[in-house]
């Protein structure tokens, strides 16, 4: 993202350029398994509705959460990752 010119994404804008790279991947990595979320992700032809990647509940709260951990301890981003409860992925980057 970073050779795109996205220098901060935001979770969702993270998300959404995965599943252009990997859309399994990203599906079964950061949406939660539960058909209600995948359901509001994903289309009846399996494209993304990005619109319901801003909603925090839709997100597999454990990968978020030990993602930013790692980016954090790596140096790569400033802040821990939100408690699960707290998280916005239109303003978490």
């Amino acid at each position: 993202m970073f050779d795109d010119g996205t220098g901060s994404p935001s979770l969702a804008e993270f998300v959404e350029w995965l599943f252009t790279q990997h859309p399994t991947f990203a599906i079964e990595l950061f949406v939660r398994g539960t058909g209600d979320a995948r359901g509001r992700v994903l289309d009846g032809s399996g494209k993304l509705r990005t619109d319901a990647l801003e909603d925090g509940a839709i997100y597999h709260s454990p990968t978020v959460f030990q993602l930013k951990a790692m980016l954090y301890h790596a140096g790569i981003v400033t802040e821990r990752g939100a408690e699960p409860s707290r998280l916005d992925p239109t303003t978490d980057s």
